[in-house]
């Protein structure tokens, strides 16, 4: 209405205000810079060079962001016209050169712009411009802490930089507090700064404090500093995958609101953050972000952010390269490994007539921590074995491997006394070993003549025995071998009827996850076994179909879910 009528002064006014409304609090940077360039377009037509000026300095706060860095360097051309136009030009003087300084740290000039704003922060003081003071000590902490994350200052400078970050953001939010401006924005600034010298609890307190008074006037920007201040924080701590997702949500949103130069400097963010997390995928992903980045900061002109990230993407490449054939060596090597211990599993099961038994190891990963064994022993006997070692990987293999071998070493000595032959493999372990490892082992002896069954379980998931009435536990009667070189073993015994099974595994089938999270669990296994061993009194005895029933139950259970255990079975049974 009032551009309708040619008011021209108050028509400045409302779009002017109108702007900072638009991007302050609606976070719509686009109609807020166009708002703004009406209100300068207006005060121009009316011949009102301060007021032009004060819409042009908003008009490229915007344009900064944006990345369009040579328009900002023509709107800097023409606020120096306007300014020298005044008739007092210094009374603009401030926020013209905060606005240069902007442009140079953002075209990664760092240190022309650190040189500027040390210059403007006195003049400010002296103005008793509080606005600005705190602006200009905001920016020169957020050029600090770039330097920093960048790599860019190490050792005694960093700390150097540190210290003057600190101090500027100290100064700011006193000021702010005197003056009752925004302090959130520096409280989160200076989170990132104490996180960055390992003062985590500070850090964390600093947050607390900015989420309290972001509560009372909350708005886009005080949102995107918490953010920030929390994805700096969680970097800080080495909590790679909260900071990657963080970042991955933070650079969604500087896109989203138009903050290009922002956004592409999230991406670099992104990339480093894959690099901690370090495996091969990561680093791909790594060099993706950083190309995007690269292309983004080309096209605005800043030249040394681009040659930052053609650094980054020749060491991502070499590092890439090397990790990969690493990796592919160590596959290779886990592969060989993998086909080695599947060597010392049974080649074939034992055949007796009247048992049927029944065996498989599923190993998570190349090598396993899992085995089991059938031992012949003298007058026909038979040992047992279903073990797990409570480790993953090499180091759990190699253990295994001891193990099994001492077990089949005493199993020979001690025929019928499993108690003694865990113990004495228990004693070995323990000389051999320093590593910190056990192995939760069952181990027992069958008499097929007679059906007796005696064993000891160490600290291993309970067997079950299905027998023709009800189903028993065979609970431990000692702990895991590898733990403690006093430890002793009792041996129990059942009887295996015709019509009975035995039902030995590791935790890697009641402990197999799901999607959500739920495991498969002792009840499921217990339904299981007991539905297909019998129903209304019809026994089904057969080693191979109640481990399959075993297997099929597990596998629809975990549906895509990734595996984290291995998973051995082994089912006997009497017909």
């Amino acid at each position: 209405m009032a551009e309708k009528e040619d008011l021209l002064q108050i028509a400045f006014r409302a779009y002017h205000n109108l702007g900072v409304m638009t991007g302050v609090l609606l976070g719509d940077m686009q109609l807020a810079r166009d708002t703004f360039v009406r209100a300068a377009e207006l005060s121009h037509k009316a011949g009102n060079i301060s007021e032009e000026l004060l819409s042009r300095i908003s008009v490229m706060g915007y344009t900064l962001t944006f990345g369009e860095f040579a328009a900002a360097e023509a709107q800097l051309a023409e606020m120096d016209a306007l300014q020298a136009a005044l008739p007092d030009p210094e009374t603009a003087s401030l926020e013209i050169q905060s606005n240069r300084a902007g442009l140079l740290s953002m075209t990664g000039r760092w240190e022309e712009g650190l040189q500027l704003l040390r210059k403007l922060l006195p003049q400010a003081r002296q103005r008793g411009n509080l606005q600005m003071v705190s602006n200009i000590c905001d920016h020169l902490a957020g050029i600090q802490i770039e330097l920093v994350r960048l790599g860019q200052v190490e050792g005694e400078v960093r700390d150097t930089a540190l210290s003057e970050a600190e101090a500027a953001l100290t100064e700011s939010i006193k000021v702010g507090t005197l003056g009752g401006m925004d302090e959130v924005s520096s409280l989160c600034q200076l989170s990132t700064v104490r996180a960055l010298r390992g003062r985590f609890g500070e850090a964390h307190r600093l947050i607390a404090e900015a989420n309290e008074i972001a509560a009372e006037h909350a708005t886009a920007w005080t949102e995107l500093s918490l953010q920030i201040a929390a994805r700096d924080l969680a970097e800080a701590e080495g909590r790679w995958a909260d900071a990657r997702a963080a970042t991955e949500e933070i650079a969604g949103g500087q896109a989203k609101l138009g903050r290009r130069w922002h956004w592409a400097r999230e991406l670099m963010s992104w990339a480093a953050l894959h690099v901690q997390l370090g495996q091969p995928t990561d680093l791909q992903r790594a060099q993706a972000l950083m190309r995007e980045a690269r292309s983004a900061f080309a096209e605005m002109g800043a030249t040394a952010l681009v040659e930052y990230a053609d650094e980054r993407i020749e060491a991502l490449r070499a590092d890439t390269h090397a990790r990969l054939q690493a990796h592919d060596q160590v596959s290779r090597e886990l592969a060989v490994a993998g086909r080695i211990q599947a060597g010392l599993l049974p080649e074939e099961l034992p055949q007796i007539p009247g048992w049927h038994l029944a065996a498989t190891l599923e190993p998570a990963r190349e090598t396993s921590g899992d085995f089991y064994d059938f031992i012949p022993l003298p007058g026909g006997r038979l040992g047992l074995v279903v073990a797990d070692v409570a480790d993953k990987g090499a180091g759990a293999a190699l253990y295994m491997a001891l193990s099994r071998t001492l077990i089949r070493t005493y199993a020979a000595r001690f025929p019928g006394q499993p108690e003694l032959v865990l113990s004495s493999a228990n004693q070995r372990i323990l000389d051999e070993t320093h590593t910190g490892m056990f192995v939760t082992v069952f181990y027992g002896v069958l008499d097929p003549h007679a059906g007796t069954f005696q064993y000891c379980n160490a600290g291993h998931n309970p067997p079950i025995l299905l027998g023709a009435e009800a189903s028993k536990a065979l609970g431990r009667t000692g702990l895991p071998l590898g733990i403690m070189e006093e430890a002793t073993w009792e041996a129990a015994s059942v009887h295996l009827a015709p019509g009975n099974a035995l039902v030995l595994y590791t935790d890697g089938v009641t402990e197999a996850q799901a999607l959500d999270g739920v495991l498969f669990g002792q009840g499921r296994l217990q339904e299981v076994i007991e539905t297909q061993h019998g129903a209304g009194g019809a026994m089904e005895a057969q080693a191979r179909v109640l481990q399959e029933a075993v297997l099929a139950a597990v596998h629809e259970f975990v549906g895509d879910a990734p595996r984290f255990d291995d998973l051995t079975l082994m089912v006997v049974s009497r017909t």
